[in-house]
């Protein structure tokens, strides 16, 4: 057998169902296509006793070499939950001697790109990167908070790495504030080095510690 296609599959889940549809090269290298469709499907989501309604399509393409274990993975989401504003997001993976590449993009109006570089060794190193806009959680709900903008890294090892954080935050029991963070840490104990924070058109919390 070198190829496994499904033209169309449904899974019923109670009153809902979810579609798929997949095309499976097999051999030396896998390759596939897939995509995941929902149109009206019902979820308990983060907002607490309601059923919100997804409806949207996730779409993958790839391939896998099964010698050396090279991966790469391009995936695509378009998903609307009830009447909040629709989700667009893209996230590219790689793998390939050790190391781990991923790039995630939102596009707006959640605005996001975050992008991880891992090497997987005896002493693994990694570094983080991302930056936003008009980020809110939960997406699908009311928000008990939400973010104008912000940037954060991570890097290092996992037994000595640092995080450094900006933010314009606001939340439930949070007025929109600039928040500044730095740190560094290891396996066993996280140093905050700075912490500020500052409300906008109020006081200011600065600590270096």
């Amino acid at each position: 057998m070198e190829k496994i296609t499904i033209p169309s599959a449904r899974f019923v889940l109670g009153e809902d169902a979810l579609a798929v549809a997949a095309d499976i090269d097999l051999g030396s290298r896998i390759r596939w296509k897939a995509q995941l469709s929902a149109a009206g499907f019902r979820v308990n989501t983060f907002a607490v006793g309601r059923g919100e309604s997804i409806t949207g399509e996730i779409d993958s393409t790839g391939s896998f070499r099964l010698l050396d274990g090279l991966l790469e993975s391009k995936n695509r989401m378009s998903v609307t939950v009830d009447e909040w504003p629709e989700i667009n997001a893209e996230t590219d993976i790689s793998w390939k001697d050790n190391r781990l590449q991923l790039s995630h993009t939102m596009m707006p109006p959640y605005d996001m790109d975050l992008k991880l570089d891992a090497l997987i060794a005896d002493l693994p190193t990694f570094e983080l990167e991302t930056h936003w806009q008009n980020i809110r959680w939960p997406f699908t709900s009311k928000p008990t908070w939400q973010s104008t903008s912000g940037s954060g890294t991570l890097s290092g090892q996992l037994d000595d790495y640092s995080v450094s954080l900006t933010t314009r935050l606001s939340g439930e029991y949070l007025p929109l504030s600039q928040i500044a963070l730095n740190g560094t840490g290891s396996l066993q104990a996280f140093n905050l080095t700075q912490l500020i924070l500052s409300p906008v058109d109020q006081g200011r919390l600065d600590s270096s510690l």
